[in-house]
C-alpha cells in the first residue's frame, strides 16, 4: 500500500500499523490489515515469507552438509 491510498483509513481508524518488534528478524516488510476484514490476506502474506525463509535456511544447510560430507570423502 502506499501512503496516499491509505491516508483516509488510518485517519478514520480502519486502519492501523501495529509494531512487532524482533531484533533479529530476518525480513524487513509489514502487512497492513484493515480493521473489521478477515485476516487470510495478511496471515497467507507472512506465511508466504515464512515459507521462503525456512526455504533459504533449508538451502544454506544442505549446502553445508554436503560440503561437510564431501570433505569427509578426501
Amino acid at each position: 500500500m502506499i501512503p496516499e491510498n491509505v491516508a483516509t483509513d488510518v485517519d478514520e481508524g480502519r486502519l492501523v500499523w501495529t509494531w512487532l518488534e524482533d531484533a533479529g528478524a530476518s525480513t524487513h516488510t509489514c502487512v497492513f490489515q484493515r480493521a473489521g476484514y478477515t485476516t487470510a490476506v495478511a496471515m497467507g502474506k507472512f506465511l508466504d515469507v515464512l515459507a521462503a525463509r525456512l526455504d533459504e535456511i533449508r538451502e544454506s544447510f544442505d549446502a553445508r552438509e554436503q560440503a561437510r560430507v564431501l570433505s569427509r570423502g578426501r
